[in-house]
């Protein structure tokens, strides 16, 4: 029998390059593990190896930042299919990890190192046709990314890749002074007027192309470990049993929590200004160009980072305001 692997898979393991190792805690087995793993198995989506975090790779322009949200993720990658059904047999969590872009002439495999963690808030089951015709099953997914991690080594490339990950070192509620938090509240307020003024713009530009949609609020919810209206439980159709629906999502979420570390736990609800604000600049960079968009991802200091998009924001703002100010001097065609 000859065994199909996809054009990514093969360019995968063929470009490898060296990667650096990180730590990760391990849990033990539980029968709630066990019964995941088993209907994963079952559904074609076999769990990842311990202490990794299965990972949709992308090009850099399309990697969501924590904050965003696409609504219509239409996703028909053999690879990328089988994490997507991972992330539905489980608790909805998967990695978007940003490949480093090469020179030319160069080929090479390595990640950038902030990555993204994707939750799936619905679904549904698609068709995709390819050029000659062939019909294949897809998903179109309604993701939002909820926050940053950091990739360490690479694990597992088939049947999907899989990537030891912890959590990307964010700057606490608890460590900034009276003054600090009212400098972050002042910058944050200066993003949000600076964000809706490009919201506007570029909704009066269509032409200009489509970006993601805003995810703040879901990202925010998720984040607090509270329930989004309309989100997906953890079901594969046909695959997940109801009567063990509950066990799954329990050993799914302690397999997640020993696959990265520093889950920031009980700490959230007293940092839910700072995570809103946090959430709210990288969110924005959805309305930014790719470049504008990761040096954000890199930041870790607060106030630093929504002064950065701020200022950001306000330079796209004049841009797509002069573009506005361009198109409407311009003679318009008269209609045949």
């Amino acid at each position: 029998m000859r065994h199909f692997v996809s054009p990514l898979s093969l360019w995968l393991l063929a470009q490898t390059g060296p990667t650096s190792a990180l730590t990760v805690s391990k849990s033990a087995p539980t029968r709630s593990g066990t019964i995941a793993a088993s209907l994963l198995q079952r559904s074609g989506a076999p769990a990842p190896p311990d202490g990794s975090v299965p990972c949709i790779p992308a090009p850099l322009e399309r990697l969501l930042a924590p904050g965003s949200r696409r609504a219509e993720w239409h996703i028909y990658d053999k690879n990328c299919l089988s994490v997507v059904r991972h992330a539905l047999a489980t608790d909805g969590r998967f990695g978007l990890v940003a490949l480093r872009p090469n020179p030319p002439g160069v080929r090479s495999f390595a990640l950038l190192p902030v990555a993204c963690e994707m939750r799936v808030l619905s679904w549904r089951a698609a068709t995709r046709e390819s050029k000659e015709g062939d019909a294949s099953a897809s998903i179109i997914a309604d993701v939002v990314a909820t926050r940053r991690l950091v990739p360490g080594k690479v694990l597992q490339y088939e049947p999907y890749l899989a990537v030891e990950m912890v959590t990307f070192e964010e700057q606490r509620r608890e460590h900034l002074t009276d003054s600090e938090a009212e400098a972050c509240l002042g910058a944050w307020r200066a993003l949000e007027e600076y964000g809706a003024r490009v919201e506007a713009l570029r909704s009066a530009l269509p032409e200009l192309g489509e970006y993601p949609q805003p995810g703040v609020a879901q990202a925010v919810q998720l984040l607090r470990g509270e329930h989004v209206e309309g989100m997906v439980e953890a079901e594969v159709e046909g695959v997940v049993e109801a009567e063990v629906g509950a066990e799954v999502e329990a050993g799914a979420e302690a397999a997640m929590e020993a696959a990265v570390e520093g889950e920031v736990g009980g700490e959230v609800v007293e940092t839910a200004d700072a995570d809103t604000m946090r959430l709210s600049a990288l969110g924005s960079t959805r309305l930014l160009s790719t470049e504008a968009r990761y040096a954000a991802l890199e930041e870790a200091e607060l106030f630093a980072l929504l002064e950065r998009v701020s200022k950001d924001l306000a330079t796209e703002a004049d841009r797509l305001h002069a573009i506005k100010a361009l198109r409407s001097a311009l003679p318009r065609e008269s209609p045949p």
